[in-house]
């Protein structure tokens, strides 16, 4: 998964790097480099960036005609999956899990 910072100019990789609040910014670090995502007017408008910029990059759940017991859903949140998506067509039976891929940083 990449996150596009607030400019436009970089894309980082999610998965290999930590993110984290300073103060009124998301920053990242990776091997000892600092790179700033975002900045915002308030600390609290970064710490609201920052859940959101996590939920979106949660992945999800498609379900194709697959009855939803309470086994499966068990097992879904086990592994960490939140929110997901039911489809019945009437083909085969399917699951399948979902990453999104680019996050972009909001400009404000």
């Amino acid at each position: 998964m990449r996150i596009i910072n607030q400019a436009g100019t970089r894309s980082i990789n999610f998965e290999n790097c930590e993110v984290y609040i300073d103060g009124q910014c998301i920053c990242t670090n990776s091997h000892g480099v600092r790179d700033v995502l975002g900045r915002y007017k308030t600390p609290e408008r970064a710490k609201e960036v920052f859940k959101e910029m996590h939920h979106a990059l949660m992945p999800f759940m498609v379900c194709n005609n697959v009855e939803p017991t309470e086994e499966l859903i068990e097992e879904i949140r086990k592994v960490g999956i939140q929110n997901g998506i039911s489809v019945v067509d009437g083909g085969k039976p399917k699951i399948e899990i979902i990453s999104p891929f680019i996050y972009r940083m909001p400009k404000e």
